[in-house]
């Protein structure tokens, strides 16, 4: 499973403070907890 994210945050040089301090951290955390959630339903991929 592969996701590709693109976004920009407007507002300039704010955007870009809001995206450092906020945004990247709570993307993050929402693909953390998915990729958790995706490894309990079905399993952890052993890349065959």
């Amino acid at each position: 499973m592969t996701d590709v994210v693109h976004y920009m945050i407007p507002f300039g040089f704010l955007g870009d403070l809001a995206n450092v301090l906020f945004v990247r951290r709570q993307l993050e955390g929402i693909f953390a907890f998915r990729h958790k959630k995706v490894e309990e339903i079905f399993g952890v991929y052993s890349g065959n």
